[in-house]
């Protein structure tokens, strides 16, 4: 796995800033096809999504599509244990429809967690197969908006009413040393031609985590 994804170069120009509030808000450039979800409760209101949908203009088809999975996704969004989670879905237009992928963002309190703690307990679940899952497994700990982070790429095999089928999920970790907080953005990709490289794309989005409160004076 490719220990950094971001890039100068390579870094894309069709980005949007959100604000993630909390107790060390922050601000992140999101790709424009990331589209910031509403409550639950709106979500799993039928008529509410389809006047969410329509001002994204989105083809007939994919918008009956769209329609009908978005209750699902808050379904398994309401089964989450961090609700303080912001969630995101790529709904860009694939020619069929669907949520290409689902998006995570949140701060926490670290409780003295750091990076190459987080590396090795990541690292022992994979080889004690805690996540049965889990296909394959790999994490590296580099440096990301110039702070230590935990990057994590699996391959993950769910099961749901259509029988097994193969995602990929990405988990991004950073640490920085003003606070004793983490930042995790968390991508769950089942359609796996959502990215051409998910740990890139991942990287080069944390990598542009731009935090609001100063950093305290020594």
């Amino acid at each position: 796995m490719k220990t950094r994804g971001a890039s100068p170069q390579r870094r894309r120009t069709d980005l949007k800033t959100v604000v993630i509030p909390g107790h060390s808000p922050f601000s992140i450039d999101l790709p424009t096809e990331w589209h910031v979800l509403p409550p639950v409760g709106d979500l799993l209101d039928a008529g509410w999504v389809h006047n969410w949908l329509a001002p994204r203009h989105f083809a007939d088809a994919e918008h009956t599509s769209l329609a009908l999975e978005l209750p699902s996704v808050a379904r398994f969004i309401r089964g989450q244990f961090a609700l303080d989670q912001v969630w995101f879905a790529m709904l860009e237009p694939s020619g069929r429809g669907g949520v290409r992928a689902l998006i995570s963002l949140v701060a926490y309190d670290s409780h003295g967690l750091t990076a190459p703690v987080a590396h090795k307990r990541l690292d022992d679940s994979a080889a004690s197969k805690v996540d049965v899952d889990i296909l394959t497994r790999q994490s590296v700990q580099d440096t990301l908006a110039g702070f230590p982070a935990v990057i994590v790429h699996d391959l993950i095999m769910l099961a749901d009413d259509a029988g097994p089928a193969l995602s990929e999920r990405y988990v991004g970790m950073v640490f920085p040393d003003f606070a004793p907080i983490t930042v995790q953005l968390e991508i769950q990709a089942p359609d796996l031609g959502a990215f051409d490289d998910v740990v890139a794309a991942a990287n080069d989005v944390l990598d542009g985590v731009r935090f609001l409160q100063a950093a305290p004076s020594l």
